[in-house]
């Protein structure tokens, strides 16, 4: 018998066709490979979903009121004047932790998120990583091209290094907070957690202090690096959600009960 096996639950929604001792992240009727539990839980998907659209709103209004603009506005001279103002004597340092933001230090931190989550069997958490921070990057590219504010003749808003460094500070975030099992105790995911922040926040002050970018370039480039992982996170979610849903399914012919035979196991779904 298959005794609660239809009772399994992903997401909160029961998935059929497992046989007995199921767990997310393995083999299910011989195609789907579910990770075991969402990136983003029930009860935060409402406030997820506001986030990614303050983001996108923080941006494009942002970006209409520099759009065309080779100078500072009056909230970037103040605050810009005084990260340069302190950090003046500490080039060699702020290149170091900008560069922390280049794309072969990225493809590198990238591919261990992808080692740790194939580990893990996270098969969602592979996909966060390979694909938000890519798309992060474009999505930053572009909107530099459509804004075209300008410092010392170059594009600047978003900041790519800022976009890139926070949508990787909220890859690691998600995946060390999600609701699934973990390994790690929470204490040692949360400092994780803190830590890739506080980088993400030190390349942004690193590339004001270079004079790479005005203060709301950065301010914009972490809403989209944050804004487009949770809203990947989302979408990802929404799949893993479809996948699971109930459907039908193939039953293995060891699942045949007392009284059963295995073509009858085939055809009727197991009640607990």
């Amino acid at each position: 018998m298959l005794g609660g096996a239809a009772g399994q639950l992903y997401q909160g929604r029961e998935v059929e066709g497992l046989v007995d001792g199921w767990k997310g992240g393995e083999l299910v009727d011989g195609r789907r490979w579910l990770p075991p539990g969402p990136l983003l839980s029930a009860a935060v998907r409402p406030a997820a979903d506001w986030f990614v659209g303050g983001c996108a709103v923080l941006t494009a209004v942002g970006g209409i009121l520099t759009a065309h603009h080779a100078q500072a506005g009056r909230l970037d001279r103040s605050i810009d004047a005084r990260i340069q103002a302190a950090l003046a004597s500490h080039n060699g340092l702020l290149v170091a932790v900008a560069d922390i933001a280049k794309p072969s230090r990225v493809a590198l931190l990238i591919a261990v998120l992808v080692v740790a989550c194939v580990a893990a069997r996270r098969l969602d958490g592979v996909l966060l990583a390979v694909v938000a921070v890519p798309a992060a990057i474009l999505l930053t590219e572009g909107l530099k091209q459509l804004f075209d504010r300008t410092l010392n003749g170059a594009p600047v808003y978003p900041s790519g290094h800022t976009a890139t460094a926070f949508a990787l500070a909220a890859v690691v975030m998600i995946l060390m907070l999600c609701p699934s099992r973990h390994v790690l105790p929470f204490a040692v995911r949360l400092a994780i957690t803190l830590a890739a922040m506080l980088v993400a926040c030190a390349v942004a002050i690193a590339v004001i202090g270079l004079n790479w970018h005005y203060f709301t370039d950065t301010l914009a480039g972490a809403a989209v690096g944050v804004g487009t992982v949770v809203g990947v996170s989302l979408a990802i979610d929404g799949a893993f959600r479809h996948v699971a849903a109930p459907g039908p399914t193939t039953w293995p012919t060891k699942a045949a009960g007392a009284g059963q035979t295995p073509a009858d196991a085939d055809s009727v779904p197991p009640r607990t």
